[in-house]
C-alpha cells in the first residue's frame, strides 16, 4: 500500500471541508431565518457545552491513533496496528457512553446557570451524538494513520448533508411549539447526522482491503495494556490542548450575557449580541481555517513517520511548506473580510436588520475587527500539530492554557467597559490568538529548523496583497459603488482573489519543488491502495 503526500490528503480534506462549510452556511442561513437571531443565540449557548464534552471525549484519540499507526506502519509493525485499533475502539465506546451519561446528568444544572431552564431538553437531544462522534473518531484516526483521507472527507460531507436535511426539517416541524423546540429540531439533526456518518465509516472499515499483512511484526508485539497506555499517553496532551479553547467558549457562553446585562442591556438584546458573535461572526472567521485544519490532519501522520525514521530534513520541509501555504492563503482572506465585511454579512444574513438595533452593522464591525484572528488561528493549527508530531505535545498545552486564562480576565474587563461592550469579546479573542501563535512559533523554531527568505514570506505576499486591495477598492468604490447585489459581491471577491494568486505565481512565491507537491495532476492521480 503506497502512501500519498500529506498535501494530497490535505487537498482532499480541504475540498471536503469547503463543501461542508458551504453546506453549513446553507444550513445556518435558513436556520437563522427560521428560528431568528434569538434562536441562534440559544443554539450557540448549547453548542459550546456540547463541543466541550466532545473535545474531552474524542479530540485527542484520532490524532493519537493516526500518529501511532503511522509510526508502526513505517516500522513494518502491522500486527501492532491491528491490536492498537481494537483497543482504541473499545476505549472510544466506553468514553462515548460515559460522556453521553454525563451531559444528561448535568443538563438541567447547566441550563439553570445559562439562565434558561428550558434548555435542558436540548442537552438531552444532543447527548447521543456524543457517543456516535467519539466512536467515529477512532475510525477516522485509523484511516488517517495510513494517510487515507478520503473516508474522513466523505464522512464529514455525510454529516453536513444530513444535519442540513434533518436539522431544518425537524426545526420547521417543532417550531410551532416555540423557539426552544425549533432549536431542539436543529439539535436532533446533529445526532442523526453523526449516526449516519458512523455507519458509513463502519462499512468502509469492513469492506476496505488495505493490502497489509496484519500478521507481520518487526518488533515487540503490544499487549492490550501497552496499547491503552500508549493511546492515553499520546491522546492526553492533545486533548488538553484541544479542550482549553472550547472551555473558554463555554465560559463565554456562561458569562457574556450576564456581563452585558450588568452594563444595561436587556437579556434579549444581550443574547442577540452574543448570538451575532458566536453564531454569525465566529462561523465566518472559522471558515478559512478549514485549510489549516485539513493540512494539520494530514501533516500529523506524515511528520510523525518522518520523525520516527529520523528524517529531520523531511520534517523541516513539510512544516515549512505547510506554514507557507497557510500564510499565503489567510492573508487575502483577512483582506476580503476587512474590506467587504458588511457585504459578506448582508450576503449571508440579509435578515439581520432589526427594529431593536442595527444587527447587520454590529455583525459587520465584529467581522472586520475579528478578521485578523484568522491569521493566528490558522497558523497555530500547523504549529501545534508540528510540536505534537515531534513529541513536544505539552508545549502548546501550557501556552494555550496561559493565554486562555488571560483571555477570560481580559474579556471581563473589556466587556464591562462601556467603550467596548460586546466588542470587548472580539478584541480579547484577537489579542490572545495572536499571543498564542507568537509563542508557539518561537517554540516550533526552537525544535524544528524552519527558515524563510524575506522575499517569499514578506515581499511577494504583501505585494500581491497590495494589488488585490486595489482590485477590491476599484470594484467597491468605482466600478460597483455600494455593492448590494450578491452576484456582484461574489464576482468582486473572486476576481480579486484570482489577481492575488496570479501575482503570487508571477513573482515566484513558490519554487518549482514546492509547486510539484501541489499539482492538481497529483491530486487527480487515481492510484489504488
Amino acid at each position: 500500500m503506497k502512501k500519498k503526500s500529506f498535501v494530497y490528503g490535505a487537498i482532499l480534506l480541504t475540498i471536503a471541508s469547503i463543501i461542508c462549510k458551504i453546506i453549513g452556511a446553507i444550513f445556518r442561513v435558513p436556520l437563522t431565518h427560521l428560528i431568528g437571531v434569538n434562536g441562534v443565540g440559544i443554539y450557540q449557548l448549547v453548542f459550546p457545552v456540547y463541543a466541550l464534552f466532545l473535545v474531552i471525549a474524542s479530540s485527542g484519540i484520532p490524532v493519537a491513533i493516526s500518529k501511532i499507526i503511522s509510526k508502526e506502519y513505517s516500522s513494518n509493525n502491522y500486527l501492532n496496528i491491528k491490536i492498537l485499533f481494537k483497543n482504541a475502539l473499545i476505549l472510544t465506546i466506553v468514553l462515548g457512553l460515559i460522556f453521553t451519561i454525563l451531559i444528561i446528568i448535568f443538563a438541567y444544572p447547566i441550563s439553570i446557570i445559562q439562565n434558561n431552564s428550558q434548555m435542558y431538553i436540548l442537552y438531552f437531544a444532543v447527548a447521543p451524538s456524543l457517543f456516535f462522534s467519539t466512536v467515529l473518531s477512532a475510525f477516522r484516526g485509523y484511516f488517517q494513520g495510513f494517510e487515507i483521507m478520503k473516508y474522513s472527507a466523505i464522512s464529514q460531507i455525510i454529516e453536513q448533508i444530513f444535519k442540513l436535511i434533518f436539522g431544518l426539517f425537524l426545526a420547521y416541524i417543532f417550531l410551532p411549539l416555540g423557539i426552544i423546540y425549533g432549536v431542539l429540531g436543529a439539535v436532533l439533526g446533529i445526532a442523526i447526522s453523526e449516526f449516519l456518518a458512523l455507519i458509513y465509516l463502519l462499512i468502509c472499515y469492513k469492506k476496505k482491503k488495505l493490502l497489509v499483512d496484519f500478521t507481520i511484526n518487526k518488533s515487540v508485539i503490544y499487549t492490550n495494556k501497552q496499547c491503552l497506555k500508549l493511546i492515553v499517553k499520546e491522546a492526553l496532551p492533545i486533548t488538553l490542548s484541544s479542550i482549553i479553547i472550547p472551555l473558554t467558549t463555554v465560559i463565554d457562553s456562561l458569562m457574556i450575557v450576564k456581563l452585558l446585562e450588568n452594563v444595561g442591556f436587556s437579556f434579549d438584546i444581550a443574547t442577540r449580541l452574543y448570538g451575532l458573535d458566536s453564531g454569525v461572526v465566529a462561523s465566518l472567521i472559522n471558515l478559512p481555517s478549514v485549510i489549516a485544519v485539513s493540512l494539520a490532519i494530514s501533516l500529523m501522520p506524515s511528520i510523525s513517520s518522518s520523525f520516527a525514521l529520523r528524517k529531520i530534513k523531511e520534517v523541516e520541509n513539510k512544516a515549512k511548506l505547510s506554514l507557507k501555504l497557510i500564510w499565503y492563503f489567510v492573508l487575502p482572506c483577512v483582506l476580503i473580510y476587512f474590506t467587504y465585511s458588511r457585504e459578506i454579512c448582508s450576503f449571508l444574513y440579509g435578515n439581520l436588520e432589526s427594529n431593536i438595533f442595527n444587527q447587520l452593522e454590529i455583525a459587520s464591525l465584529m467581522l472586520k475587527f475579528s478578521s485578523f484572528s484568522i491569521i493566528y488561528i490558522s497558523i497555530n493549527q500547523i504549529l501545534t500539530i508540528t510540536l505534537q508530531a515531534v513529541n513536544k505535545s505539552y508545549t502548546p498545552v501550557i501556552v494555550v492554557l496561559l493565554t486562555s486564562i488571560l483571555k477570560i480576565f481580559l474579556t471581563i474587563i473589556l466587556v464591562l467597559n462601556n467603550n467596548f461592550n460586546i466588542f470587548g469579546l472580539v478584541l480579547s479573542d484577537v489579542i490572545c490568538a495572536a499571543l498564542t501563535c507568537i509563542i508557539n512559533l518561537a517554540y516550533t523554531k526552537k525544535y524544528v529548523n524552519i527558515k524563510f527568505k524575506f522575499k517569499e514570506i514578506v515581499l511577494v505576499p504583501l505585494t500581491s496583497l497590495g494589488v488585490m486591495f486595489i482590485t477590491l477598492y476599484l470594484f467597491k468604490y468605482i466600478i460597483f459603488v455600494n455593492i448590494t447585489n450578491r452576484l456582484i459581491t461574489l464576482l468582486s471577491i473572486g476576481v480579486a482573489f484570482l489577481v492575488y494568486l496570479i501575482f503570487v505565481l508571477v513573482l515566484k512565491g513558490f519554487n518549482t519543488k514546492e509547486l510539484s507537491k501541489t499539482k492538481l495532476l497529483k491530486f487527480l492521480n487515481k492510484k489504488k491502495y
